[in-house]
């Protein structure tokens, strides 16, 4: 059996007895756990897990269970998978190493892995080989670790903050009074959710962009009716504005993606007859929705609203103008639909 095997049996072993109110003997965990293999392999793998570190044992009546905390168990109310799950979870902090939230987990991995032991750590190790978390082109903010603290400090403390900030489109850089409502980490880049005192309204601003911070010494009451979550919910992506109603239609060729992925919280599909398959939400963010539309070469067709599907023509229009001259040789498709010149070749996706 391939050592990846190995460890994902241990796993499943580990977990059943977890689920078990009275705990398994190992006749009953190879009975109900698959491709266990032998008996003898049960045991192996038992043994295995105690000395990894996890309080397991085996009882008057030969049942495998863990230790209480009375017994001399963890006196965490947490399991020991849940242990490894959390430790392979850092990989999604990543980026905000450095941050007050970043750091407490840090020093809690620490410990944990403390009560794994050696062998424990190994088996973490193997088995978190197979899982991987990627985030699109995610930004790394270790060097604005300072700045991070201070922007967390400021949301617990519901302190003030001045920060100096780069409108980018407008090539100004102003300084603006802000009151800290939270921090978005959103499509590898770092927002600050705040009241903005100058605009007098919820905004959000991309921690790249802001070239220093320094604390007040006033205080905010955070308005009662504003959620985190609803706000970061209510666009496409990171644009914000008016909720428009959005409908595109996926051709019969691309169809299953809407079917595979959730591309917005309130997304509904509908199967045309054609083999294409409308999808209807209601999210902000015009530019951004445009965009990603046009990223499918035209297999995505925009419905409505009639101000997105002029912006789509404008894009599109646009990006011909800008691609009428090939200096690099003649473009075709061969026969496969592949684009191809001279110079490379660009695979369709």
């Amino acid at each position: 059996m391939p050592r990846g095997n190995q460890v994902i049996r241990q796993w499943r072993v580990l977990r059943a007895i977890e689920t078990s109110r009275w705990g398994m003997t190992a006749t009953e965990l190879h009975d109900s756990v698959s491709d266990l293999g032998s008996a003898r392999t049960v045991y192996r793998d038992l043994q295995f897990l105690q000395e990894a570190g996890f309080p397991l044992y085996q009882d008057d009546d030969n049942r495998w269970r863990l230790l209480d905390t009375s017994e001399g168990g963890t006196s965490l109310p947490i399991q020991p998978t849940e242990i490894i799950a959390l430790l392979l979870s850092e990989q999604v902090m990543e980026p905000l190493q450095g941050s007050e939230l970043a750091g407490p987990l840090t020093r809690l991995r620490t410990k944990l892995i403390s009560m794994l032991g050696p062998r424990g750590i190994e088996f973490m190790e193997k088995y978190g080989a197979g899982y991987f978390a990627t985030l699109s082109a995610p930004g790394s903010y270790h060097h604005r670790g300072d700045d991070l603290q201070l922007i967390g400090e400021a949301i617990g403390n519901r302190t003030t903050l001045r920060i100096l900030h780069h409108a980018a489109h407008r090539g100004e850089t102003l300084e603006r009074t802000v009151d800290p409502y939270g921090l978005w980490f959103s499509d590898g880049a770092l927002y600050l959710v705040a009241f903005d005192h100058l605009r007098n309204d919820i905004r959000k601003f991309l921690v790249d962009r802001i070239r220093r911070i320094s604390r007040t010494q006033d205080r905010f009451e955070s308005d009662p009716e504003f959620d985190l979550q609803a706000y970061v919910g209510r666009g496409f992506r990171v644009w914000h504005g008016q909720r428009r109603r959005v409908v595109v239609e996926f051709a019969a060729e691309i169809a299953h993606l809407p079917q595979e992925r959730r591309y917005h919280r309130t997304q509904k599909l509908e199967e045309l007859a054609d083999g294409r398959v409308r999808v209807t939400f209601l999210a902000a963010g015009l530019p951004d929705l445009a965009a990603w539309i046009c990223s499918f070469g035209g297999r995505v067709r925009a419905v409505e609203p009639v101000e997105l599907v002029a912006m789509i023509r404008e894009f599109h229009t646009s990006g011909l103008a800008a691609h009428q001259v090939v200096s690099s040789g003649d473009v075709s498709l061969d026969d496969n639909g592949s684009f191809e010149n001279d110079r490379c070749k660009l695979e369709k996706p």
